[in-house]
């Protein structure tokens, strides 16, 4: 039995053989009174085996990687050498999980479900914006041209009107 198992069990059964309250147990075993809710919880749903430390992993898959999720204006945010950085992936992936491969400054965003590449980044020291290197900037996003075409904000032609000639 381990020591950390044994002093909370002693806890439990000293609050349940003296009935005194959680704040005096707090001070008498010099812990916070949300750490003995908190052995109180797991004592009386799971009895003192509940008690024993607990992995911090999540149950079902505790070695998973965690996907990154791509917010509503196409980016995501990676912490990198102590700075926040904001890769732009794209509008068009919004609300996607992503993968973010990481060796040194480059990574690399792929969909976890098809293992496509959407993206390739070089981080650089001070810059807080990094674009994605498989896009040629010159080249206009074919979304946006194709919202553009369909668009009747944009038909401008039927405000103008000719002035009669002739007069």
């Amino acid at each position: 039995m381990a020591k950390k198992h044994t002093f909370n069990k002693v806890i439990i059964d000293t609050i349940h053989a003296t009935g005194i309250t959680h704040t005096q147990a707090a001070e008498m075993f010099g812990v916070s009174t949300r750490w003995i809710r908190e052995l109180l919880h797991r004592y009386n749903t799971g009895g003192y085996q509940a008690l024993e430390p607990q992995s911090r992993c999540p149950h079902t898959s505790p070695r998973a990687i965690t996907d990154d999720i791509i917010d509503s204006a196409g980016k995501v945010s990676l912490r990198w050498a102590g700075e926040s950085e904001k890769l732009y992936i794209g509008t068009r992936y919004a609300g996607m999980p992503i993968i973010l491969v990481c060796l040194n400054n480059k990574i690399t965003a792929v969909n976890p479900e098809t293992t496509e590449i959407l993206g390739r980044y070089l981080l650089e020291k001070g810059r807080s914006y990094h674009r994605n290197l498989l896009k040629d900037p010159h080249q206009p996003n074919p979304d946006k041209k194709k919202s553009l075409e369909t668009s009747n904000r944009n038909d401008v032609s039927r405000l103008h009107r000719k002035a009669p000639s002739g007069t």
